[in-house]
């Protein structure tokens, strides 16, 4: 049974549709829902931790709106590599899917976030959900819209 969702922050308006589909699952599911966030080094050393960070003040908000749902929910930041910090997190939390956020870009834009996305494509232990925007002319075969 699916008990823990992972959701990838994403600093970005179309994060809503991942946190709205993460939270009827973990509706749905009654499955506590786990929030990720990768912070920027520099950031953090600027302020004196996490929470004073305005990507963590942003998931303060949907952490709210979850809470009011009924759902058990956690915050989670690292300064690592997304792929690699993302991945060690849904194993060591025994999530049983991700969820992330997709926007269709152009090739060769974003390439990093890409990079991550397909790593944990390949190499997650969990199911993942591949949340987009809105379908585009043209699409790689490996891309699923929800």
């Amino acid at each position: 049974m699916l008990r823990n969702i992972l959701l990838v922050y994403q600093n970005n308006s179309f994060f809503q549709k991942a946190f709205e589909m993460a939270l009827n699952l973990a509706k749905k599911y009654q499955a506590r829902l786990h929030f990720f966030a990768l912070m920027n080094r520099d950031c953090l050393s600027i302020q004196s931790s996490a929470e004073n960070t305005p990507i963590f003040q942003k998931l303060l908000d949907f952490q709210n709106v979850a809470i009011e749902s009924g759902i058990d929910t956690v915050i989670f930041t690292s300064c690592g590599e997304l792929a690699v910090s993302v991945s060690q997190y849904a194993q060591q939390e025994h999530c049983g899917l991700v969820v992330i956020g997709k926007r269709h870009l152009q090739q060769g834009r974003n390439t990093i976030y890409f990079d991550a996305v397909d790593y944990l494509i390949k190499y997650l232990d969990c199911s993942i959900i591949i949340v987009k925007d809105n379908a585009t002319p043209y699409q790689f075969s490996s891309e699923v819209i929800a």
